[in-house]
């Protein structure tokens, strides 16, 4: 096939060529060098780019919906505004790739290198990044719901008033991300490592935090309600003015410092810091009257597990 002078083939020759606005819609590309190409608002739906070289081309506006970029070089490739929903992304490599405002849904992007990458209001709804590098990627406000994320390198990520609703975080690497304003509502992180990571005014709702490392984490005025902490690391988490009400702490630590102050809880909560407090053995009167109080109100019996652990005599 010819094409404005080119050939269009598997492993042509296209270095710099200019095929703007062409329509080459199930074309086969495969191995093609197109490095430093002109492919703006090109029509290029369904077609194969597998091993193919696109580095530093322009793609602005283009269509690749349901194209096959496995393995393909995208470095430093401009696709803002892009339409790649349902492509073939796998292993590809499109480290310091513009694609803000691309359309990724749907897309396999499984073990792609997006280190340094603009993929700022991105829309990536159920989009296949396992184990995929985003290393400081910008994801301001991106769109990642239910997408899978599972064992990502997300170091240092900007992830600002991103949405991550129902997203697969499982063993990523969040640490240092900057998740401020995020939703987070129902996604899965389990074991994630979240150190130093900003998640202030993030919603988290029913999100699941078992075995994640939260240490020195911000989560000040975030909404935590309902999210499970068992075996979590909380040392050093800041949960200055969070709302805890119906979290479960079970097997984690509630922090003793002034991170934890005005934190919001409710009577699951208070009944079992209650119930742990009189536990502790004490000489001191004061303390003695203390715990004497909260059993004689019954607080430390409202405890979830205060069958399971044994009733507290008065002292």
């Amino acid at each position: 096939m010819i094409v404005n002078g080119y050939t269009i083939e598997p492993y042509a020759d296209l270095r710099g060529a200019d095929l703007t606005e062409v329509n080459l819609r199930l074309a086969n590309l495969e191995g093609a060098n197109l490095k430093g190409s002109n492919l703006q608002e090109a029509n290029l739906t369904e077609v194969n780019l597998r091993l193919a070289n696109l580095e530093g081309a322009n793609l602005r506006l283009a269509n690749l919906e349901g194209a096959n970029l496995g393995w393909a070089n995208l470095k430093g490739v401009n696709l803002e505004g892009a339409n790649l929903e349902r492509a073939n992304l796998t292993e590809v490599n499109l480290r310091l790739a513009n694609l803000e405002g691309a359309n990724l849904r749907l897309a396999n992007l499984e073990g792609a290198n997006l280190g340094w990458a603009n993929l700022k209001r991105a829309y990536l709804q159920k989009a296949n990044l396992e184990g995929a590098n985003l290393k400081e990627a910008n994801l301001h406000g991106a769109n990642l719901q239910e997408a899978n994320l599972r064992g990502a390198d997300l170091t240092e990520v900007n992830l600002r008033l991103a949405n991550l609703e129902g997203a697969d975080l499982r063993e990523t690497n969040l640490k240092g991300a900057d998740l401020y304003g995020a939703n987070l509502e129902g996604a899965n992180l389990k074991k994630a490592n979240l150190e130093g990571a900003n998640l202030e005014e993030a919603n988290l709702q029913g999100a699941n935090l078992r075995r994640a490392n939260l240490y020195s984490v911000s989560l000040i005025n975030t909404k935590l309600n309902n999210v499970t902490f068992n075996g979590a690391n909380l040392i050093e988490t800041d949960l200055s003015q969070a709302d805890l009400c119906g979290a479960d702490l079970d097997y984690s630590a509630f922090p003793l410092w002034c991170g934890s102050l005005g934190v919001k809880a409710d009577l699951r909560l208070f009944a079992q810091l209650a119930y742990h407090f009189c536990r502790i053995e004490t000489d001191d009167p004061l303390c003695k009257e203390a715990q004497n109080i909260l059993l004689s109100i019954g607080l430390p019996q409202k405890f979830h597990r205060f069958e399971e652990c044994g009733e507290i005599e008065r002292k």
